[in-house]
């Protein structure tokens, strides 16, 4: 993102942490304790805060009158598919995720039941929770700064 970038720092290592922590939870055997990023609220929550940062920042920076201008290009016919644009990055976002995390947790629980192994399943699920985890939570905030950066391109 540039020097323009600087002022999100504070944005994306929160929500980095955030995701990473969450999709984390799955490490400790609590029985009922899951990851809440399995749960589809959290994603669409973390991806509708994205969609409200994302905008509020273009509408400071272009202008109320350019913003909505924004949307209407190249012509004003396109505002309702341009709406229902922005609205399909939200709910990829948070699919994505939701989708990642819940079939991770299921691939995790067939293998452990084809293994009927007690130390394989443990070992395999630390290492797939926590790389996959980490990964999710990179590939979200790195999609949410790119539409970002693309709302706040010169």
């Amino acid at each position: 993102m540039g020097p323009k970038g600087e002022k999100f720092v504070n944005y994306k290592v929160t929500l980095f942490m955030f995701i990473m922590v969450c999709n984390w939870v799955g490490l400790f055997p609590i029985p009922g304790l899951m990851e809440p990023t399995r749960n589809l609220n959290v994603p669409l929550g973390l991806a509708i805060m994205g969609l409200l940062v994302i905008h509020y920042n273009a509408m400071l920076k272009k202008g109320p009158v350019d913003y909505v201008k924004g949307f209407m290009e190249p012509f004003a016919v396109m505002l309702p598919l341009n709406i229902i644009g922005e609205a399909s990055n939200v709910v990829s976002l948070s699919f994505r995720l939701f989708g990642n995390i819940f079939g991770g947790g299921i691939v995790v629980i067939v293998v452990s039941h084809l293994t009927m192994s007690i130390m394989v399943p443990v070992g395999m699920n630390m290492f797939f929770v926590m790389f996959s985890g980490t990964i999710q939570a990179f590939v979200f905030m790195m999609l949410l700064l790119t539409f970002l950066s693309l709302e706040l391109a010169d």
